[in-house]
């Protein structure tokens, strides 16, 4: 596992505004895979909430589940930068990748792993509806968002 460089339009999109973190992209999930380390364990428990929401998404939630992303293992890094999208990104794919995942992005969920503190802000997108939320940030919570109608 390496670490993932976003650039800076793909990092607003993906890790929210003001990122200040380093980012590692999990390897994905395969439930069939017996599992031996705890981070491991933490995205299975990921993978088994988005399987038991996946008949209720559209009566409940409003839109139709049909598949989960790889997560992203994110730690603190103050010095982070990113850089603009350049004409090979363009050539490379990663414009079309990033469209397609906003387009498709509905429900995201964040998993407080261990926490010095802090909180994030979530706050609706134009026409959504409801007011911006600021919640804390705490060891071994999780928090489920739709990530359509909200930033972070």
């Amino acid at each position: 596992r390496g670490l993932h460089d976003f650039t800076s339009e793909e990092e607003a999109v993906y890790l929210g505004e003001d990122n200040n973190s380093k980012v590692v992209m999990l390897e994905k999930d395969d439930p069939s895979k017996t599992l031996e380390k705890t981070l491991d364990r933490c995205d299975r428990q990921l993978s088994h909430l988005s399987m038991l929401l996946r008949p209720v998404t559209s009566s409940v939630l409003g839109f139709e589940s049909w598949k989960r992303t790889s997560g992203y293992l994110r730690l603190p890094d103050q010095d982070h930068w990113a850089d603009d999208l350049q004409d090979e990104d363009v050539d490379e794919g990663k414009v079309e990748k990033l469209i397609s995942f906003i387009r498709l992005r509905r429900l995201s969920m964040m998993y407080f792993l261990e926490s010095d503190g802090g909180e994030v802000r979530l706050f609706p997108e134009e026409g959504a509806g409801f007011a911006e939320v600021t919640l804390p940030v705490e060891a071994n919570r999780l928090l489920p968002f739709r990530h359509d109608l909200m930033n972070y």
